[in-house]
């Protein structure tokens, strides 16, 4: 409370001099180390509380002596010092610190501590201000799966660091679920702009329709005689923080969706300050041609969820007709995403409804899944497993394979600019199978890097088993591109 009040009173400096002198320490103990850092946050000091948190758990010796001698310990306070760091390092808008924020956080989930609000929003601000998308994101999705999608051990969140002095923090001390919602606002809304800034609309778009049907009860289903447009607007209606929504219209901007944009916007200029809180750079005010394609992905994508839905409440096993319609329905709703130039959206697609669905009582379909992630049977992995560039993410070993979901996956990485993990994700896959031949879709996706490896090579080569008028569309691409005319005919 003392170094919150100095704080506000802009009295951080002389606070954190106070806390430094040796016989302050010797008489408040190790809690003047929050204090001080306390003072510096509420000043908006980020950088001197992030000093003071280095200084103070730097093991200085005459520091310890002075704890040691006044009866206490550093250890005590490490929790809210930790929390408060995650916190300044959050506000530092220059960055430089996701990599040490993640490592408190790592260090926090193996204790299995506390997390105030505030620090948690802390660490999601750290990886965006450092451009860190992916990790952004996978911090997003472990969230939403261990504190809305699963029965089982949710994290650990206080309301505020303070809760983190009591021994023992019950279940009658954590966050209440409208504050946890509320924290998810914040994180989801984090996550899409480090997604937009990157170029990832369709990405930030996806995690929008995900938290919302994690949050909330009502499923927002739409029918099927609805358009891309209805899916997107209903969506919206289901928006209540002003940032999120904000981000939401960026996406939509930046995946061309012009006229849906523009109309949400209208909807909301009841609000005197919607020309603040939604402020478009010009450029992005424009329709593209891979609008429409977006506007596919978007009903798929909203068909897909409350499929994946429906499998998870239904008891009882999934029969191969139920299982083949959501796969086929999951590889559409990627190739719309690969469609509209948004490759990582159908990854974060596939790698969502494959761990959804793991919690399944038929387990040839989960461990379909499972060999398709590499996952093993850990409950909660840490956060920073990858899900769009790892060389070991995808194993196909004793499955049978959705050609288009696997084509749809090669696709993906062909347009991310992975030609690498594209070639290896397929031969990994062919390499399980007896025959490739039934491949078509994945062989004809693979076609084009093969091609620029080494043309004589891929075309000497050619199995007419799995060769389609696609395949030869594409040979015949692949040399006008280089000039080879006296091959095509």
């Amino acid at each position: 409370a003392a170094g919150s009040g100095l704080g506000r009173a802009g009295l951080w400096s002389e606070c954190l001099d106070l806390a430094t002198e040796p016989t302050s320490i010797s008489t408040y103990g190790p809690s003047i180390t929050a204090a001080a850092m306390l003072a510096c946050i509420e000043s908006a000091r980020y950088t001197e509380a992030i000093d003071a948190f280095d200084y103070f758990m730097s093991g200085n010796q005459s520091v310890a002596s002075e704890w040691q001698w006044s009866g206490g310990n550093i250890t005590a306070v490490e929790p809210i010092c930790r929390d408060l760091a995650l916190t300044a390092m959050g506000n530092v808008s220059r960055g430089g610190y996701s990599e040490e924020a993640r490592s408190m956080f790592d260090v926090i989930m193996e204790e299995g501590s506390p997390l105030s609000c505030d620090g948690l929003l802390g660490l999601m601000h750290s990886l965006e201000n450092d451009g860190n998308w992916k990790e952004a994101v996978q911090l997003l999705d472990r969230f939403m799966t261990s504190n809305f999608n699963t029965k089982g051990t949710k994290w650990r969140i206080v309301p505020n660091v303070v809760q983190l002095q009591k021994d023992g923090t019950n279940d009658d001390g954590l966050a209440s679920d409208a504050e946890v919602k509320h924290v998810l606002e914040g994180m989801l809304a984090s996550v899409m702009r480090v997604c937009n800034n990157e170029g990832h609309f369709g990405l930030a778009a996806v995690l929008c329709t995900v938290a919302n049907k994690s949050c909330n009860d009502s499923s927002g289903y739409i029918d099927g005689t609805n358009d891309g447009d209805a899916v997107l607007g209903i969506l919206a209606s289901t928006l209540q923080s002003d940032p999120v929504f904000k981000a939401y219209t960026h996406s939509l901007y930046g995946l061309g969706c012009k006229r849906v944009a523009d109309q949400l916007i209208n909807d909301r200029r009841e609000d005197a300050d919607i020309d603040r809180i939604v402020s478009i750079p010009k450029r992005m005010r424009q329709n593209l041609p891979h609008a429409e394609s977006w506007f596919g992905a978007a009903k798929s994508i909203d068909c897909l969820l409350e499929a994946k839905n429906a499998i998870q409440i239904e008891p009882g096993d999934l029969c191969p007709e139920s299982s083949f319609l959501f796969e086929r329905g999951l590889s559409r709703a990627m190739e719309y995403c690969n469609d509209s130039n948004q490759p990582s959206a159908a990854l974060y697609l596939f790698h969502h409804a494959a761990r959804t669905l793991l919690t399944k009582k038929d387990q040839h379909l989960a461990d379909r899944f499972k060999s398709f992630l590499g996952m093993g049977n850990q409950a909660n992995q840490n956060f920073r497993e990858e899900i769009f560039t790892s060389d070991d993410a995808l194993d196909f070993s004793g499955i049978e394979l959705t050609d288009s979901i696997l084509a749809a996956i090669i696709n993906a990485y062909i347009k991310m600019g992975r030609a690498d993990q594209a070639l290896s994700t397929y031969n990994n896959a062919i390499s399980q199978l007896e025959s490739h031949h039934l491949m078509r879709q994945s062989s004809d996706s693979i076609l084009e890097v093969l091609l620029e490896i080494d043309a004589d090579k891929c075309i000497n080569s050619l199995d007419n088993r799995s060769s389609t008028p696609t395949t030869f569309i594409t040979i015949a691409k692949h040399l006008a591109d280089n000039g080879v005319w006296h091959e095509i005919g």
